[in-house]
């Protein structure tokens, strides 16, 4: 075999494992998602209206959320790793990954370090926001690290579309980061005002980063 036959099958196996590892990436958000609906509609005391999805990592069926951060956070790092194999050079070659695997890190951690029980959930707690623990402290600083690492592998994103001339993939990812950031701030603006408009507007941010995440590795698996 020859230098170069050995040099086009060594990136046809590199491009196989990048498709290989997006798609893994691209399996996160939905799952996610899923996971979410099922437990929101089904476990007693849940509101989407007042409790974000965090607060599921309480009560007896606590695992299944737990699980749901440490496996959608393990696909979010292949993902990392898919978009630095697909992309080895050029604008936000190096960032982008390092920023998307800190969104799959801050999302495993917020598994680790669970949120407090609070506003009547798990049934029969107390209404109001309650203590504040060590491990809920920390589960809101990854969180905060998880949400600020998507929007900015949105944002690198979006330079690396415009360098490339993809300008509907870097409007795209453009507004996906700044209406991210829109939604995030409307949130803790509002929480202890309008707690229903809050809670809209964060899981509103949170769909539009997520589902910009999985398109964004779908688009990088048909390029690889």
């Amino acid at each position: 075999m020859t230098t170069t036959s050995i040099s086009t099958a060594a990136a046809l196996d590199g491009r196989a494992q990048a498709r290989r590892l997006l798609g893994a990436g691209a399996i996160a958000s939905p799952l996610f998602a899923a996971v979410i609906i099922a437990q929101g509609l089904t476990r007693d005391g849940f509101d989407f209206t007042r409790h974000p999805a965090s607060i599921l990592s309480n009560g007896s069926m606590a695992w299944i959320q737990v699980t749901n951060f440490l496996v959608t956070g393990l696909l979010i790092a292949l993902g990392a790793r898919g978009l630095a194999l697909a992309n080895p050079t050029g604008p936000g070659s190096r960032w982008a990954p390092r920023l998307a695997l800190a969104f799959g890190a801050g999302t495993a951690l917020a598994g680790v370090f669970p949120m407090d029980p609070g506003d009547g959930f798990p049934a029969g707690t107390p209404a109001g926001p309650g203590a504040l623990s060590w491990h809920g402290a920390l589960h809101a600083a990854v969180s905060s690290l998880a949400f600020l690492s998507l929007m900015a592998t949105s944002l690198v994103m979006a330079r690396r579309y415009a360098a490339g001339g993809s300008r509907g993939w870097a409007l795209y990812s453009t507004a996906s980061g700044l209406l991210f950031l829109v939604g995030d701030v409307v949130s803790t603006a509002t929480f202890s005002s309008d707690q229903a408009l809050a809670m809209a507007a964060f899981n509103a941010c949170i769909v539009i980063g997520l589902t910009w995440f999985t398109a964004m590795l779908l688009h990088e698996r048909s390029q690889a």
